[in-house]
């Protein structure tokens, strides 16, 4: 027979492929989660534009109904007007945006905390109060959050969450409901307080400028980035290293009161205003 004619056994290993399948997969997997988190990226920054262009108006009907259903409590009324004289004090002089006017409530709870929320709602914690030992600190925590409302941070954050849950509710009904609900549902989640630490810096910084301008120097500020590192200090888990924190380092924050004091020629320290005195500790 012609050798030409004959038929041949393939070549061994014809079928096999070259690389190793589960490397394979790996390589699949992680262009899977590199697609999802490009598309989550660009939904939350998506989300975040159109919330800004949200008036503050309503907003502020938004955060009515969130925030604004409280029962009746003297003691923490008192407290809460005392911060609201301080924020009407940095408040002033400020062209503010139609629609939008700060309110400040005190929470009593030992929570070292305060944050910024929708409609201009600014909580401060008696866990942080308490730990201050002038006006001027807790003016600078006030100011920092007043930072907040004013870049939109808050309708930024919830925005874009907002644009992903929508999104996941596309695809499973039940996974985009457990998303709207936890944001919606709660107020520790509504507060949306992972900002970024560019959105921090700014924040501080405004806030900075605002003391400044009501008290003539910048005395105190630094105590609340000071008392915050303390704290962290205390509880490690806090204590995330600034390239893995939302928050810049509380020390570097610090740092930037006596730049900014340096920049703006004013003193980083100066006479202190005493707390207020619905806020000092010796009334609990």
């Amino acid at each position: 027979m012609n050798a030409k004619f004959q038929n041949r056994l393939p070549p061994e290993n014809i079928n096999v492929s070259k690389t190793n399948p589960l490397l394979e997969l790996i390589a699949l997997f992680i262009g899977f989660l590199l697609v999802v988190a490009g598309v989550t990226l660009v939904l939350y920054l998506a989300g975040g534009v159109l919330a800004r262009q949200m008036p503050f108006a309503w907003e502020d009907k938004l955060a009515a109904l969130v925030f604004d259903q409280k029962k009746a409590d003297a003691t923490i009324d008192a407290r809460s007007a005392a911060l609201q004289k301080i924020a009407d004090r940095l408040a002033q002089g400020l062209e503010l945006p139609a629609g939008l006017h700060f309110t400040v409530r005190y929470v009593d709870d030992a929570t070292v905390n305060a944050f910024a929320t929708l409609g201009g709602r600014i909580f401060v914690h008696k866990g942080l109060i308490n730990r201050l030992s002038s006006e001027n600190a807790l003016a600078m925590v006030i100011a920092h959050e007043m930072g907040h409302v004013l870049h939109r941070d808050p309708a930024d954050a919830l925005g874009g969450r907002l644009a992903i849950a929508l999104v996941l509710n596309v695809f499973s009904s039940a996974i985009g409901t457990d998303a709207l609900e936890g944001m919606i549902g709660t107020t520790s989640n509504l507060t949306l307080l992972s900002f970024s630490r560019e959105a921090e810096h700014q924040a501080d910084a405004l806030g900075i400028a605002l003391v400044a301008r009501l008290y003539g120097h910048l005395g105190g500020a630094q105590q609340v980035f000071n008392e915050l590192a303390a704290y962290e200090g205390k509880h490690a888990l806090l204590a995330a290293p600034e390239l893995l924190s939302t928050h810049p380092d509380s020390l570097r924050r610090a740092a930037f009161v006596t730049q900014e004091s340096e920049r703006l020629g004013l003193s980083a320290t100066g006479a202190l205003t005493e707390l207020p005195a619905a806020l000092r500790p010796d009334k609990e």
